[in-house]
């Protein structure tokens, strides 16, 4: 942190010295990404092959290195301001703006995931067929763009809560009108370009809700910890850039956790499940919020919450699932090749442990929920405890454990460890060098990209607030038996 603050001093002399200043800076940046994705999706072949490997990956280094630069002097120029807390969040939250909206032109380029949305939006909102049983490369309707853009996806039901199916068949609904206009690999780009403008909104959205939350937790802190959101290297790289579809569950799961702050659990409850009705795994905090809601005697409020949530899934049921075998894409994407802890210890011991190793890495993770609920006291616990269940999930009860799964607990980590996390730190400055070996080699999703991704932008940035819980934890074990000892005997 040092070396960063001392360079951030010298370069200081030569960077804008307002934060729309630095935000401009920040976009002209984006630049480079634009290059990196144009090159990514347009230009292959020899003689310059490797040449134009090296350009993407310098690009993606620079413009993430620039953002990272423009972000540390921000908070500078934000903590040296004499303009009142309401003006610094109307200016921050305009500079986000402008950041989010250069990043809109930016072609997806490190993930294919938003392709697959596509896809999947098509089999349900353009043919008509459920996407949790249909697989695009048995559609039997003459679709080639779906199976041909959507590659290995194509043989994988939809993994995603029925909100986001609902969402994606609403989009390809939309790009569809123009499919007499527009030959299919546009019609393509069209609905990337179209999923990708509410993602940002969201992005947007859950960043003032942020700083909402950061307000009714400590005074004067909205403006910082938006700055910190929106700024961030890594979200605006894998939300408004690459698309992720994770930044649907952040944002209910933000407004519930503000809604328990300001005492309304039984809303709280029902935006949890919001965000479990677009990825599931937020269903492991409804615990908690049950918990807080018992220790402020709302606990029935929350309860009827609890069954009105229960009876959407219901519905969702009787939409979706109602038919043999649709439930089984819950057990199909452990076939999906990717890195995580578990797949390490496959290897590591053998795959007749797989049954073993997966069922350890959930029982661990039903541990750390129950932990959480016994040292859940107030609501100002909660962007903590749920920012440990989720990144204890993400580690080790997850059979896949993708980079981009880091936008459930990066704004959490922001709001409970303010001003700055040295974890969001890590991470904005790891991801770019995470996708090292995919660009330099040729997209190239190896073992050694998966673990060089899988380390860098999951385990290194993990690493610091697993130190902090830690040295939390001894801190207070240090106190209580000082406390015991100074007792009369």
């Amino acid at each position: 942190m040092r070396l960063t603050e001392s360079l951030i001093e010298r370069l200081s002399e030569r960077l804008p010295k307002t934060l729309m200043g630095l935000a401009k800076l920040g976009a002209a940046s984006l630049l480079l990404l634009f290059l990196a994705s144009v090159r990514h999706h347009f230009f292959w072949g020899e003689p310059y092959e490797s040449l134009l490997h090296v350009f993407e990956w310098s690009c993606l280094i620079a413009s993430q290195a620039c953002l990272c630069v423009c972000l540390m002097a921000g908070l500078r120029i934000l903590d040296t301001s004499t303009l009142s807390e309401a003006d610094k969040l109307r200016l921050v939250f305009k500079s986000g703006m402008l950041l989010a909206l250069a990043a809109l032109f930016v072609l997806p380029f490190l993930s294919e995931d938003i392709i697959s949305y596509i896809g999947r939006g098509r089999i349900l909102g353009v043919h008509g067929m459920n996407p949790y049983t249909t697989l695009a490369s048995a559609l039997q309707v003459e679709d080639p763009a779906l199976v041909r853009d959507m590659k290995a996806w194509a043989d994988h039901p939809l993994p995603y809560g029925p909100l986001l199916a609902i969402l994606q068949a609403a989009i390809a609904i939309i790009a569809d009108l123009f499919a007499s206009l527009l030959s299919s690999k546009a019609l393509l780009w069209l609905g990337i370009f179209l999923f990708k403008i509410p993602t940002i909104l969201c992005f947007l959205l859950s960043g003032r809700i942020l700083a909402w939350l950061a307000e009714e937790l400590r005074e004067g802190s909205g403006a910082r910890v938006l700055l910190c959101y929106l700024w961030n290297p890594f979200l605006l790289l894998e939300v408004c850039v690459n698309g992720h579809n994770d930044i649907y569950l952040f944002l209910p799961l933000i407004a519930g956790l503000l809604a328990a702050q300001r005492g309304q659990h039984g809303r709280a409850m029902l935006w949890l499940f919001v965000s479990a009705q677009c990825k599931f795994t937020s269903i492991l905090l409804c615990p908690l919020l049950l918990v807080l809601a018992w220790r402020k005697g709302k606990l029935e409020t929350s309860m009827l919450a609890t069954g009105i949530g229960i009876a959407s899934f219901g519905l969702m049921y009787l939409l979706f699932w109602s038919e043999p075998g649709t439930l089984g894409f819950l057990s199909k994407q452990e076939g999906i090749t990717g890195l995580s802890l578990q797949r390490l210890a496959v290897q590591a011991i053998g795959s007749e442990a797989r049954l073993a190793i997966m069922w350890f890495g959930r029982i661990a993770t039903l541990l750390v929920v129950g932990q959480a609920m016994l040292r859940l006291r107030t609501a100002n616990d909660l962007p903590r405890l749920c920012m440990q269940v989720l990144v204890v999930l993400i580690v080790i009860g997850l059979p896949i454990a993708s980079p981009w799964y880091a936008i459930w607990w990066a704004g959490l980590a922001i709001l409970a460890t303010q001003p700055y996390t040295t974890s969001l730190l890590l991470l904005s400055i790891t991801i770019a060098p995470s996708y090292s070996i995919y660009l330099l080699n040729g997209r190239d999703l190896g073992d050694e990209h998966q673990l060089l991704q899988w380390s860098l932008a999951i385990l290194v940035p993990i690493l610091p607030l697993l130190y902090r819980a830690l040295r939390v934890k001894a801190n207070a074990s240090a106190i209580g038996q000082e406390t015991g000892n100074s007792q009369p005997h």
